[in-house]
């Protein structure tokens, strides 16, 4: 289902996207995918009761919001700009200003999130896909990042694939030595290259192809189409808030997608166990 969030006057602009936000990678160009003079489009991947979570900010900062009617922490959705080109081969950066690993409570419902090739829901039935990158939220593992795919046409029923899962605590540290936001967070699709980075703080960019600090996973046949580029967002409860800047998207054309990176990650798909509480689905 494809909805526009109220209250977002501008999400990205030329000048921001090159000027403001994180580092633009060798190997990309503009254009970008678009700047925007309206509201955010969202995407609904997990939802109980069609409830919404609303967005609202400025360019250099977005605040997602659970509003009062939302119940179960169950809702997630992907945003990107109105009027945005789809194209295969994108990148997104963003800096997550709060995070699951965040010490204001509830510090571990939060989950902040990229999502890359978001593909609107049609007139035709066809649901909402998306490739997300999200920190996990799962019985406070905060350490853990997913890579999943999302072919949704009833969020009632999220349907979703995890492709790769990553332990990054030697970055982001782990339980009560968790580094506090900001978190700074970049991802790319080339083909079916994924590649995502991560820094803290004032940590200077990694290169992507850093083998401590940029990770690499291939996706599933056919998950190499045209779509938009943006964030996701999910599992607030009714109060709760999550934050964004810096947000920006460009269109990648000669880089050469990066070799994986040597470090070694088990692959696991998500599991649906409600246990302790905890939001339902994984991941």
């Amino acid at each position: 289902m494809r909805v526009r969030a109220v209250g977002f006057a501008t999400l990205i602009c030329l000048a921001t996207a090159i000027g403001a936000g994180p580092a633009t990678a060798s190997g990309s160009r503009g254009p970008l995918f678009g700047a925007p003079s309206g509201p955010v489009e969202v995407g609904s991947l997990a939802s109980t009761g069609r409830q919404r979570l609303t967005y609202t900010g400025s360019t250099d900062h977005l605040t997602v919001s659970a509003p009062a009617g939302i119940v179960g922490g169950e809702t997630r959705e992907v945003f990107w700009t109105p009027g945005a080109r789809a194209l295969a081969d994108q990148q997104v950066c963003a800096v997550w200003d709060d995070t699951a690993s965040s010490l204001d409570p509830p510090a571990r419902n939060r989950q902040p999130g990229l999502a890359l090739r978001i593909a609107p829901a049609t007139a035709d039935g066809r649901g909402v896909r998306a490739v997300t990158l999200t920190q996990n939220v799962y019985a406070g593992a905060t350490w853990t990042f997913w890579v999943d795919v999302w072919s949704v046409t009833d969020p009632a029923r999220p349907d979703f694939r995890g492709v790769e899962k990553f332990e990054l605590d030697p970055i982001v540290g782990f339980g009560p030595t968790a580094v506090p936001p900001p978190w700074h967070v970049c991802a790319r699709a080339q083909g079916r290259t994924f590649t995502f980075k991560i820094w803290t703080g004032t940590n200077p960019e990694p290169a992507w192809d850093d083998p401590t600090q940029a990770f690499t996973t291939r996706l599933p046949a056919g998950w190499d189409y045209p779509g938009h580029a943006g964030g996701y967002v999910g599992h607030l409860r009714a109060g709760e808030q999550s934050s964004f800047s810096q947000l920006t998207t460009s269109a990648l054309y000669s880089a050469a997608p990066q070799p994986a990176s040597p470090r070694a990650h088990r692959r696991i798909a998500p599991v649906a166990t409600p246990m302790l509480g905890w939001p339902t689905y994984v991941g």
